[in-house]
């Protein structure tokens, strides 16, 4: 009798402790939330293309994202101080400080040397019937 009041005491105990917890999450989350500053744009490049998969960091921290097909972005990023990374493979990376502007479009400088010392190297086997198709 003592050993199921003691574990139903327990059970209660344990419920009440995960239920305040969650509710400190909660209000903590939204809390952040509110101090958030959205940022969007558009990257491009010198040409006017759409550039996909340009990753945007805010400087210094882990904050990021990535461009979608058309080039667009989104990030919500903790202060208007802070500086945005941009950076992809054959492009110059580019530091660029927000100064409380929400949106941001960047048109980014093909990285020419860069380009040169690409090699690619492969190895395997393929069996002739995998690799031809009608």
């Amino acid at each position: 009798m003592k050993k199921s009041l003691f574990q139903s005491l327990i059970r209660i105990i344990g419920f009440s402790c995960m239920s305040i917890l969650g509710q400190l999450l909660l209000v903590g989350s939204s809390y952040a939330n509110d101090e958030l500053i959205d940022v969007s744009g558009t990257v491009t490049s010198s040409n006017g293309e759409h550039i996909p998969g340009v990753s945007i960091l805010v400087k210094g921290t882990f904050v990021g994202t990535v461009t979608d097909l058309d080039g667009n972005y989104s990030l919500n990023v903790p202060n208007e101080d802070d500086i945005l990374v941009f950076s992809s493979i054959g492009y110059l990376t580019q530091e660029v400080p927000l100064n409380g502007r929400a949106v941001i479009d960047i048109v980014m400088a093909e990285d020419v040397q860069g380009l040169d010392e690409v090699v690619v190297v492969g190895y395997g086997t393929q069996k002739k019937v995998n690799v031809i198709g009608s």
